[in-house]
């Protein structure tokens, strides 16, 4: 088989993508996926020779040797699986979409990688075309969330997958109060709730520190950042407020780094508790949870959307319910020891476990072979949070579904999809 993957680096400028298994060189979690696959893909199936396509010529970023690395613009990408005559191509949904018309028409392959929640339109394209030939969810609760939808029939969950082995992965002082978030600055990743709460937290724990790993500007380097260069102006006026002594200058607990790539494990080798985006909007299966789960720091997220994918709740971490859990879980963290510690290294063991790079890696290989040979995935069957974004119900309509008169109900999730696509057009 020929397998090409279309790597978005048009946003990366003097990136070295050499070696992802040390850790993710500061770009977003899906380009860094991507890198991932390509890796250890290439060294576990060296006869299936990878392609790696990618769109910027000019930024200077550093590739591997060990697959082949191709210029090639977006409108040009079906052309270019027609040249090397590939059998599958990797692609994300929005590259897809892009491209929806020429690949259907061209009958070339895709195996969409799904890293986010899918819109009306994503959606109804995604299970209409062909050239869609299966759908990766990357999480099982994302997953869980379109299996009343006639798109789970080709679609299967593959995990991410995070190298846990290399000897930084661990934390040298665990005893410290250092709190990290890491994640991009901006609305959909929640780092207004944690800083709405943060002086709460040092009234607890007078000594506590917040790093702050980020920046606005990770998915889009051209939006305009506030006053203090953290985040688009509008979005950096609504959280710090909250982090602002009576002269308007940034609190001393609080310390903001910006982007920061694998040297990020400097921090998290002192860092005794992680917060990941604690709204969980827009998480499926967040790699920085299993950053920081690798290095035996628990994380505080919420019990919503993929969190539960990649933290259990009381034994890696926490997964708070609402607003008045969120200080009293990180003060809870801070402060006890051993329990702090017992989750750290639970965390680890899980991620060794379950998003081990070899494991996943040997699910792709699966699903492309499978997929040669016609054969569909399984359904694989919800057997745990059923209230997580109203699972019970995605259930509930699957079997009505089954039932000859009623096999017209739409799904849960594209009924979501459409009441969302409306109000975003009523707030235009």
């Amino acid at each position: 088989m020929k397998i090409a993957l279309y790597f978005d680096d048009k946003s990366f400028n003097k990136k070295d993508f050499r070696n992802p298994e040390i850790g993710n060189p500061g770009i977003g979690g899906t380009p860094f996926c991507f890198l991932m696959l390509a890796k250890y893909y290439t060294e576990l199936y060296q006869k299936d020779k990878i392609l790696f396509y990618h769109e910027a010529d000019n930024k200077q970023n550093i590739f591997s040797d060990s697959y082949k690395v191709i210029t090639v613009a977006p409108k040009k990408i079906v052309e270019q699986c027609i040249i090397d005559k590939i059998d599958f191509l990797v692609i994300t949904h929005s590259r897809y979409i892009q491209c929806a018309s020429l690949l259907e028409s061209s009958h070339v392959q895709c195996i969409v990688w799904v890293h986010n929640f899918l819109t009306y339109d994503y959606l109804l394209l995604l299970r209409r075309n062909k050239s869609a030939t299966r759908i990766v969810f990357v999480g099982k609760e994302q997953y869980d969330r379109y299996i009343d939808d006639p798109i789970i029939k080709k679609s299967v969950c593959i995990m991410n997958m995070y190298n846990t082995e290399c000897y930084e992965y661990t934390r040298t002082d665990p005893n410290t109060r250092i709190v990290t978030y890491t994640g991009a600055i901006v609305p959909g990743k929640g780092f207004h709730y944690l800083a709405k709460y943060w002086k709460k937290n040092l009234k607890k724990v007078p000594e506590a520190e917040l790093y702050v790993m980020g920046t606005g500007a990770l998915y889009n380097n051209k939006v305009k950042l506030g006053r203090f260069g953290i985040a688009e102006e509008k979005y950096e006026k609504q959280f710090m407020k909250y982090l602002l002594d009576d002269k308007g200058e940034i609190i001393s607990s609080v310390h903001f780094l910006g982007l920061v790539g694998s040297e990020k494990i400097n921090y998290f080798q002192k860092t005794r508790l992680g917060i990941i985006n604690p709204t969980a909007r827009t998480e499926i299966c967040p790699i920085s949870v299993l950053e920081m789960a690798s290095c035996e720091i628990p994380v505080v997220s919420r019990n919503k959307n993929g969190m539960p994918d990649v933290i259990i709740n009381g034994e890696t971490g926490i997964l708070i319910e609402n607003s008045s859990d969120f200080c009293s879980a990180v003060v809870k963290l801070l402060l006890d020891d051993e329990l702090n510690v017992c989750y750290g290294k639970a965390a680890k063991s899980f991620v060794q476990k379950q998003f081990n790079p070899q494991i996943i890696a040997e699910k792709w290989h699966n699903l492309f072979v499978d997929t040669k040979n016609k054969l569909y995935p399984p359904y694989q069957r919800p057997t745990c949070n059923y209230k997580n974004n109203y699972k019970y119900l995605r259930l509930l309509n699957r079997n009505l579904r089954k039932i000859p008169y009623l096999n017209w109900l739409p799904s849960i999730a594209l009924i979501e999809c459409k009441i969302k696509s409306i109000l975003v057009f009523l707030a235009k």
